[in-house]
């Protein structure tokens, strides 16, 4: 079985997006939530979010720290840390902003079609050459011969614009310009 729909040869049940009572007003601010729990993940990422921190508020989840991690200080970033959070203060946390910002890491998780789900865009990273075994140390011992175009190709793939923005996030004015279109979507809920 498989989280994702990926070839005839698993079996793919479906998905289970939790979905919690909206007890609360909210409105969307130009905020953007990082998809990255773990410091690692945001290693090499100062670009981007400097990028990023031009149009909208930076928030994080990230629940360590990592003295070598460019991350190590949110306060002097302007980036507002709120650690790992409860399932339902996430969500809220998700209804509140606008962008949901991808790494490149993790591959395929479910927090993309959470924050979909609850009216936030999501800005997927793409991938060239596409990660592989051949070309991904992550997969060079997993049982599949798949390529990955971005972090979450279903999401590139059966959900798109303009709820999912893929885009080559090495590449910032591409990166701009994505931030602007989600700005400017009329998805959010």
């Amino acid at each position: 079985m498989t989280m994702f729909p990926h070839t005839d040869d698993n079996t793919f049940l479906g998905f289970v997006v939790e979905m919690h009572p909206v007890n609360e007003n909210v409105s969307r601010r130009n905020a953007t939530l990082v998809y990255g729990k773990a410091a690692y993940m945001w290693n090499g990422s100062r670009p981007l979010i400097e990028t990023v921190q031009k149009f909208t508020e930076i928030h994080a989840t990230v629940g360590d720290t990592c003295k070598n991690c460019y991350l190590s200080d949110f306060d002097k970033l302007l980036i507002k840390n709120h650690g790992i959070l409860p399932t339902a203060r996430l969500h809220s946390l998700m209804r509140r902003v606008k962008i949901f910002l991808g790494l490149g890491f993790p591959l395929e998780g479910p927090a993309p079609l959470e924050a979909i789900a609850s009216g936030a865009v999501f800005i997927n990273p793409s991938f060239r050459p596409a990660k592989s075994r051949k070309t991904y140390d992550f997969f060079r011992e997993k049982p599949t011969l798949r390529e990955l175009t971005s972090q979450n190709p279903y999401a590139e793939t059966f959900i798109g614009r303009p709820h999912v923005i893929t885009v080559d996030i090495a590449n910032l004015s591409l990166v701009e310009e994505a931030i602007q279109e989600a700005l400017h979507s009329k998805v959010f809920l």
